[in-house]
């Protein structure tokens, strides 16, 4: 029986293993996966340490203070993701013939998106359906995957193109709104309602943290025009905070057009020339759809924007509050 016992330790120890390796493979950062798990970097070291015992090769090299994966690394990886995709994919099957007396679908919203839009959905939604709970989490671009691979997450709300998700024929794409890049400022740039990153990368800034997907978008756009990234004086990761700091420091800020219902008289408001364009969109997995709740709660969602447009209700929403 002891035996018995600690081989199914075993086994569950090594599952986990293979959890946290795959996030450490996704972040390459012991601190960032630490924290993104809940445990403390020893722990995750211990653990990525046990499972190259087991596997009888490094997975990880060190190169200075980064860490890569070796060749078996990536071949481990590989195999891995398979391996949660089949404890992910079994889990939805078995959510379809259990009994449920209480559903939670849990929503993952890549970090610095207006959620009002959302709220009000579920809060609709529930009305028909008292018995679906909802699990709402801040998620930050680098975990996107994890978040889907690993079941933690059913649906993400977030910005593509992200090459987190591409020639991936296992994840769904739903758009819910074309997007675009808008900057503003609290004082005139130029006579007309458009402006080149060439033209105001010398004023001062304010914007979004780093490795967010706002602040990678003009991290890009500044690289693919031989341009040098603009100097941020701050960073907040809520689209208030910058405008109000952009306001009282005369500094200027690129924001997207669906946080446009949040700025306030007497701002600029201008277009980037060349436009910057992206989507508002949904990724979930295909075997979601296999789970009626979920299933029932996409259908409905589009049904609420298909009565209402997402911009426009946003705008709406965002009135209510203020």
């Amino acid at each position: 029986m002891k035996k018995h016992m600690k081989s199914n330790n075993d086994n569950a120890l090594l599952v986990r293993s293979i959890s946290y390796f795959v996030a450490l493979a996704h972040n390459l950062s012991y601190t960032e996966t630490a924290v993104q798990l809940g445990i403390s970097q020893p722990a995750l070291t211990q653990q990525i340490k046990r499972l190259e015992e087991i596997v009888g090769t490094p997975l990880f090299s060190l190169e200075g203070k980064k860490i890569h994966l070796t060749d078996s690394g990536e071949i481990f990886l590989r195999a891995a993701q398979k391996v949660n995709g089949v404890f992910a994919e079994a889990n939805d099957e078995i959510k379809l013939i259990r009994e449920h007396s209480h559903d939670v679908i849990n929503i993952g919203v890549i970090s610095a998106m207006p959620a009002n839009v959302l709220v009000d959905f579920i809060v609709k939604f529930r009305k028909n359906h008292p018995s679906v709970d909802f699990n709402i989490k801040s998620i930050l671009r680098h975990s996107l995957r994890f978040q889907l691979e690993s079941d933690s997450t059913d649906i993400l709300v977030l910005y593509l193109p992200d090459n987190s998700f591409a020639g991936l024929s296992k994840y769904r794409t739903n758009r819910i709104s074309k997007s675009e890049m808008l900057l503003v400022s609290p004082f005139k740039i130029n006579n007309g309602n458009k402006v080149t990153l060439d033209e105001i990368h010398d004023y001062n800034w304010v914007g979004y943290p780093k490795g967010y997907y706002m602040d990678q978008i003009i991290t890009e756009q500044c690289h693919d025009s031989n341009i040098f990234v603009p100097r941020y004086s701050a960073r907040f990761s809520q689209v208030e905070n910058i405008l109000t700091y952009g306001k009282k420091t005369k500094s200027i800020a690129a924001i997207p057009d669906t946080c446009l219902p949040f700025v306030k008289d007497g701002s600029y408001i201008y277009e980037f020339n060349p436009v910057i364009k992206f989507d508002v969109a949904i990724v979930y997995r295909t075997s979601k759809l296999k789970v009626p709740i979920i299933n029932k709660c996409l259908n409905e969602f589009d049904l609420y924007l298909h009565q209402k447009d997402y911009l426009t209700r946003l705008k709406e929403l965002v009135r209510e509050d203020t």
